[in-house]
This record gives C-alpha cells, structure tokens and sequence, in this order.
C-alpha cells in the first residue's frame, strides 16, 4: 500500500525505522495497539503530514493525505484511520464496525418468502 510505503520513507528519514509489527499494523483493520506504539505511529503519521505540508506537497494528489481518497475504498486499514485522526484533529483514533452477516439469515428469508407464496397459492388455488 502506497501509504505505508511513504509512512514507511519518512520514518527511515527521520532515522526510526518501522519494524515489520508496525508496517502489519498499519496495514490492518482495527488492531489492538499498546498506548506506546500508537502514539508513535500518530507521531511519524503527523510529522509526515506536517513535513509534506510545508514542502506543498499537499496538492499533489499522490501526496499522503490525499492517498485517503483512494487508500480506503472499502477497508479502512490504521494508516488510514491514523491519517484521519491527525488531519481532522481527533484525540481517538476511529476504528472500523463492520456487522458481520450470516448465511443463515439469508436462508431463514428465503424459507419465509417461499411459505408465503405457497400459503398465497393455497388460498388462490381453494378460491377458484
């Protein structure tokens, strides 16, 4: 992911590596994450956002917080969560709910529909 990429370049620049935990981190969707390492990551993340604002990079549309545009279309991995965090000011970091749905659901509907129609027809069929 190109976020993690220049994430990953400026904490190089900035002479603290990310080891590969972090990168992991960065890259998945609501992880748990010890006091230490996210304020780290919000550190870097900021400085990031700070450092290509002054240069104005921040007009180009590959330039990190305009990667949120495209980076989460449909996911929302922490880099991003991260990112939104500093740019909008936030003091917690928005984690993903995402509701999980069971097959059984679908089915259950369906065994219902189907009752439904059969019980219809039964009563078309004994009124003609």
């Amino acid at each position: 992911m190109e976020m993690i990429r220049l994430v990953s370049e400026h904490a190089i620049l900035s002479g603290t590596p990310l080891n590969d935990f972090e990168r992991a981190l960065l890259a998945s969707e609501n992880p748990a994450v010890d006091e230490t390492t996210e304020k780290r990551l919000r550190a870097l993340i900021g400085s990031l956002i700070a450092s290509q604002k002054s240069s104005g990079q921040d007009g180009d549309p590959r330039s990190f917080a305009n990667a949120i545009e495209w980076a989460s279309e449909g996911k929302w991995p922490y880099v991003v969560a991260i990112a939104a965090a500093e740019i909008t000011g936030s003091q917690t970091v928005e984690q993903v709910d995402r509701r999980v749905y069971s097959g059984a659901w679908v089915i259950g509907g369906c065994l219902v529909v189907a009752l439904l129609i059969g019980l219809l027809a039964l009563l078309v069929h004994k009124l003609l």
